[in-house]
């Protein structure tokens, strides 16, 4: 979850952000989804009414530890966890960590809002390339593969990458959409 304290006690919520990880828990990418559309997909694991309690609940801590000297964005990293029984169960558990500053979630939220068409879903991703060349060759590859297309200022599908891509390139970060 992510959230905005302007410094004085007073808080916002900025949105839902969701982020997949690598087998090994690293980063790898940001789903670039509704607040509606990840709501949906985390409710199919747990009830949306924990979603909005944990919300308000947070809210609160939130302010109560930053609320009086931090002014910006925050996110609230937490996971959905399996656990094994009779029936499965899933809860939240809801504070992985707290990032007191502008978040891979935060980019991927302002990112789907500001420029993608609302049914458009998709995924930001940042990527390393342990070779000169290979960012370049990877991003003609998917510029070629995926073509850009949009549609009255919004982006309804393709690759668009968000930094200049050049033959020294060693890391590219950029936007795949469906």
């Amino acid at each position: 979850m992510e959230f905005y304290l302007d410094g004085t006690g007073e808080i916002s919520f900025a949105g839902y952000s969701a982020f997949q990880t690598s087998g090994s828990g690293m980063y790898a990418g940001n789903e670039l989804l509704s607040d509606e559309k990840i709501l949906a997909k985390l409710s199919a694991y747990v009830p949306r009414e924990e979603f909005t309690g944990l919300r308000v609940r947070l809210e609160e801590e939130l302010v109560r530890l930053f609320g009086g000297y931090y002014r910006g964005y925050l996110g609230v990293d937490m996971m959905i966890c399996h656990f094994a029984g009779e029936a499965p169960v899933y809860r939240i558990h809801p504070c992985v960590e707290i990032n007191l500053r502008m978040n891979m979630g935060l980019v991927a939220r302002f990112l789907t809002d500001r420029y993608l068409a609302p049914e458009t879903e998709g995924i930001f991703q940042i990527a390393y390339y342990p070779a000169e060349g290979l960012a370049l060759k990877e991003h003609l590859r998917m510029v070629e593969e995926f073509p850009l297309r949009i549609v009255d200022g919004r982006i309804h599908s393709g690759y668009l990458s968000l930094v200049p891509v050049t033959p020294r390139s060693r890391y590219g970060a950029f936007i795949q959409c469906d």
